[in-house]
């Protein structure tokens, strides 16, 4: 996780978690593993601060809450969610890029590119967005 991350409900700091030894957070993984039935309630609480567009007064339209959950809950979160596209990522479609290892915005964006240098060198010619 980025270090400058805000801490959550559970007042842990990026920079703590990356402090732990290895058996504390192997701990801590079967802590998080053993929510069979969901995470407890307080591990759900979400601080929302107000965070205003500009400086000076403001109005209420003006304002963007930002919410926080817990830093272990988000950084469970990273991990299964990663798990998961690595598990879907053989069975989506080439055509489906952005959040997805090796698939991002810059790796289409590159392959249009070959794509229109192809079609410019031997045709056919392309059309389409």
């Amino acid at each position: 996780m980025r270090t400058d991350s805000a801490r959550g409900i559970d007042g842990i700091s990026p920079q703590e978690l990356k402090m732990m030894p290895p058996l504390a957070i192997s701990h801590l993984m079967h802590i998080m593993h053993s929510y069979a039935d969901g995470f407890p309630i307080w591990l759900m609480w979400t601080k929302t601060c107000p965070v205003p567009k500009k400086a000076g007064v403001i109005s209420a339209a003006q304002v963007r809450p930002i919410s926080v959950m817990a830093l272990l809950y988000r950084l469970w979160s990273k991990v299964q969610c990663r798990h998961v596209l690595l598990t879907i990522l053989s069975q989506l479609p080439h055509s489906i890029t952005g959040f997805l290892p090796g698939r991002g915005p810059y790796d289409a964006v590159y392959e249009m590119q070959w794509m229109l240098e192809q079609a410019h060198e031997y045709g056919p010619a392309q059309s389409g967005i």
